[in-house]
């Protein structure tokens, strides 16, 4: 079966987010935790694999993630609090998400990989079925551009949504990873990772 959906909305004018509010020295905040949607759908599908590897109730957190895939709440607090930009990370993930801002706002991204925050379960997981817990589709998952990230996580955990400063906006184009030291450029989205994981 195949669903074809069209929402349109309407904001208040000075209300819409455009990619052109961005500055450099913006922080970049992520909530929640990267995969939750991939985590959530490799449990329910591959569920008998993973309780012979981690045990029941391993599988029941790791199903429980779907029911956090709304990101209604963070974007109504984001944008009250001033975010000059978000994006729910969906297919390709984190990874992909950050790529597609950084296209739509024609400036550099840069990320500290060790400050993305990942649950275990999702770490588990990615191990087991050999993937990468950034590129899986993380429904749920907020990036939100903010001039003053610390004070935006404090207001989001406020309402008990964990978040975290994870990069900055920075002059140089393209988006940049940085992992022990390491910079390196992160490439389109391609296939989720998901895929590799039901096969």
């Amino acid at each position: 079966m195949i669903l074809s959906v069209t929402a349109v909305g309407k904001v208040k004018k000075g209300n819409l987010l455009q990619p052109s509010r961005v500055q450099i020295g913006d922080d970049i905040i992520i909530t929640k935790t990267a995969g939750l949607e991939g985590t959530a759908i490799i449990a329910h599908d591959k569920s008998e694999l993973l309780q012979q590897h981690y045990g029941v109730q391993f599988v029941e957190r790791a199903k429980s993630f779907i029911n956090r895939i709304s990101v209604a709440k963070e974007g109504k607090i984001a944008a009250q609090f001033g975010a000059n930009a978000m994006h729910d990370a969906t297919e390709g993930g984190v990874l992909g998400a950050l790529w597609e801002m950084g296209q739509a706002m024609d400036k550099g991204i840069l990320i500290y990989e060790e400050n993305i925050p990942i649950a275990k379960e999702t770490m588990a997981i990615a191990e087991l079925f050999d993937i990468n817990p950034l590129r899986l589709i993380s429904s749920g998952t907020m990036i939100i551009i903010s001039p003053n990230g610390a004070r935006l996580v404090d207001e989001l955990k406020k309402s008990g949504i964990d978040s975290a400063v994870v990069g900055k906006i920075v002059d140089e184009k393209g988006v940049w990873l940085i992992n022990n030291g390491d910079k390196t450029i992160v490439a389109p989205p391609a296939t989720d990772e998901l895929y590799k994981a039901l096969k």
